[in-house]
């Protein structure tokens, strides 16, 4: 009979464990054996000793909890039963209590509450056996961001406030409004009336902030981008800093700061000397301005140094650029065979594949490329007319690197009958890979010259030897040239 009685016993319990309840990470309690209030066993039992027995269970997360019960191994009268809830150990809320029960499963039903902990202090007149400790859970709220506004602003502080649906933890991103950096604070309590006191901000300054909201299941919302602006008037800072154009002799920069200022440009060869080129007394927000007399191929330092009418100031570090070569060959005159017309090109809206692409400064397959016939059947050649005799350091060759020569020459005059070759037997595919700026495959060939001349011919006899650094794929018949660059 005992065995019949404990089978029905172990198949109740088995039964009532099988239901969606939470599983109970940990147990803190006075009782002696507690470890059995979660070991889903039927047999086996916490013994509470008479006066103040206090049991602390931890659900992992925070739960919501359906409610809780407590199974006894008989009916035993126990004097008061009282119930808190915490979700972080230290402060505890009163649930409920109850006086003079005398049940051996205790029901409690909870309605609306989450918590990470659950504290459960008995009050008993004699000792009692504690069978098992177990929560149902009820599915979580969907959860919601609402009342969210920055107060208590001052120049470097400001606290921001916020409420969820359900309790939750969260990130708080932040940045300046231009030229932020963003930073991100994480709340690591579940709670759902959630603050951030931010401190350190800029004087007059505007900030944009949002919040990820993530709740115990781990789903996230995020609230839309929110603003505020710091109190008081605010420093000088550089917004934005930009070269508009750098030629051989000149560049033209442009730079944009969050108040009206003056501005001093410096410029020097040496980041260490630089002298003062600028000196703009002028109040404004924008700007542009020119840096003359320059010299090609040369690195330069600059400062741009901003001062409002408070005297304070923002200044950039010493930055850099490079002129770029003397190229004599941009726009001038033009004839050859390199008069192919790709109709592939043509039908992309990118016009005729004409001669004139090899001085329009266009690295571009499509928009700056220039064919030449069957390379195979004829002669190919390029003149450029420089207008005078000039001095010639080098000649840049810029070929699309899937049919270049890997055999011609550079031929000099100054009339255009009596010609002369300064270099023979020129091989592009000892030249540089390259990219042009719509990421096409280009080769870079330089060819040292120092004469000067007027006219400059690239010349490829009929039937020389063609490369491409694809090598799956063979040289076409036309030769294809980007670009040739007469460096002064």
């Amino acid at each position: 009979m005992n065995k019949i009685l404990l089978l029905i016993l172990l198949l109740f319990f088995s039964a009532r464990t099988l239901f969606s309840n939470i599983k109970i990470q940990n147990v803190i309690s006075d009782l002696k054996d507690y470890n059995h209030l979660m070991d889903d066993k039927a047999d086996t039992f916490a013994a509470a000793k008479k006066g103040t027995n206090t049991v602390i269970i931890q659900l992992g997360s925070i739960k919501y909890i359906k409610n809780l019960k407590i199974y006894l191994k008989e009916k035993t009268l126990i004097k008061n039963i009282s119930l808190y809830s915490s979700d972080n150990f230290i402060e505890w809320s009163n649930i409920l209590e109850r006086k003079n029960v005398k049940e051996n499963i205790l029901t409690f039903e909870l309605t609306d509450l989450s918590a990470l902990f659950i504290k459960i202090v008995i009050q008993a007149d004699s000792e009692l056996l504690i069978q098992e400790i177990e929560c149902s859970e009820n599915p979580a709220p969907k959860n919601s961001l609402f009342n969210i506004k920055a107060e208590n602003i001052t120049e470097n502080s400001a606290l921001v406030k916020w409420e969820t649906k359900i309790k939750t933890e969260g990130f708080f991103v932040y940045s300046k409004k231009v030229k932020g950096t963003k930073m991100t604070l994480l709340e690591m309590d579940y709670k759902n009336k959630h603050s951030v006191q931010l401190k350190g901000l800029l004087k007059g300054t505007e900030y944009t902030y949002n919040i990820i909201s993530q709740s115990p299941d781990g789903t996230k919302i995020e609230s839309e981008l929110k603003e505020f602006r710091t109190k008081g008037i605010p420093f000088p800072d550089i917004w934005e800093l930009k070269a508009v154009s750098i030629t051989p002799f000149a560049a033209k920069m442009a730079y944009r700061s969050n108040i009206p200022t003056k501005y001093q440009v410096l410029l020097g060869q040496n980041k260490k000397k630089m002298d003062k080129i600028i000196d703009e007394k002028q109040m404004a927000e924008e700007k542009t301005f020119d840096v003359l007399g320059l010299q090609p191929e040369t690195v330069y330092f600059y400062q741009l140094i901003l001062t409002d009418q408070f005297g304070n100031v923002a200044m950039t570090p010493p930055l850099e650029f490079k002129t770029p070569p003397n190229n004599i060959a941009l726009g001038k005159k033009v004839v050859g065979t390199f008069n192919f017309v790709d109709e592939d090109i043509k039908r992309r809206g990118f016009g005729e594949s004409t001669i004139e692409k090899v001085v329009d400064g266009n690295l571009n397959y499509f928009g700056g490329m220039a064919l030449s016939y069957n390379a195979d059947n004829a002669d190919q050649y390029i003149i450029i007319d420089l207008e005078k005799p000039e001095p010639i350091q080098r000649i840049e060759l810029y070929w699309w690197g899937l049919s270049y020569s890997r055999d011609y020459k550079i031929d000099l005059s100054d009339n255009g009958m009596d010609w002369f070759t300064v270099k023979d037997h020129i091989d592009a595919e000892q030249g540089f890979d390259i990219g042009s700026p719509g990421g096409d495959y280009l080769v870079e060939h330089s060819v040292q010259i120092k004469k000067t001349a007027r006219l400059v011919r690239v010349f490829i006899k009929a039937g020389n030897t063609r490369g491409s650094k694809v090598k799956k794929w063979n040289p076409r018949q036309n030769l294809y040239l980007c670009e040739i660059a007469v460096i002064k």
